[in-house]
């Protein structure tokens, strides 16, 4: 927040970020209790990837924890029932994927863990069968192999993995984002790599 805003972070900048991230946990409720269907999603980028999907091939996606992944599913099972699997890490989020799978059961069996022996293998499936596959590239998780960048004026840890991935299986990557602009209003963005 001190890079963000220039100056050391107040008592309002570090509750409202605590509020956004509570705000974006409610919203996961929400989409997996009812679907999604009360969400508002303004899409930019989107004709982009459309037309690699429609070559019948996958396309894997790389965000951050910005925002919010569930609005990625729910846009690809709302807009354009497609398949969207998601690599995470479930044991930094225990309490989090117990009740994803409790809630939705369905989505739960299209989370991909990383760093498996078939890790990769079941990447590849999913790419071939024209899906697509994101994953969050914002953050390494333990001794991951990480690349450093320039990133808000220091420098920062990035994971190699995503961009890796991309290059072993020769597959299009695209950046995403579903950021929270209000009450049930989702901004998703996807910007071809």
């Amino acid at each position: 927040l001190q890079r963000i805003f220039g100056a050391p972070a107040g008592i309002a900048q570090v509750y409202r970020h605590f509020h956004v991230f509570a705000s974006s946990l409610l919203d996961r409720i929400e989409m997996l209790s009812r679907g999604g269907s009360r969400f508002d999603m303004r899409v930019h980028g989107w004709p982009e990837i459309e037309a690699l999907l429609a070559r019948g091939r996958g396309c894997l996606l790389i965000g951050s924890h910005l925002g919010s992944a569930e609005i990625l599913r729910a846009f690809g099972e709302r807009k354009q029932k497609l398949a969207i699997n998601l690599v995470m890490h479930e044991g930094n989020a225990q309490a989090t994927s117990r009740w994803l799978r409790q809630m939705a059961p369905e989505l739960a069996a299209r989370i991909i863990a990383p760093g498996e022996a078939g890790t990769l293998l079941r990447v590849r499936e999913c790419l071939a069968r024209g899906e697509v596959v994101a994953m969050l590239g914002d953050r390494p998780f333990g001794s991951e192999r990480s690349t450093r960048c320039d990133f808000l004026g220091g420098s920062a840890r990035f994971p190699s993995g995503p961009m890796l991935t991309a290059a072993v299986l020769g597959v299009p990557v695209a950046a995403f984002f579903c950021l929270q602009e209000g009450d049930l209003v989702y901004d998703v963005h996807f910007e071809l790599l």
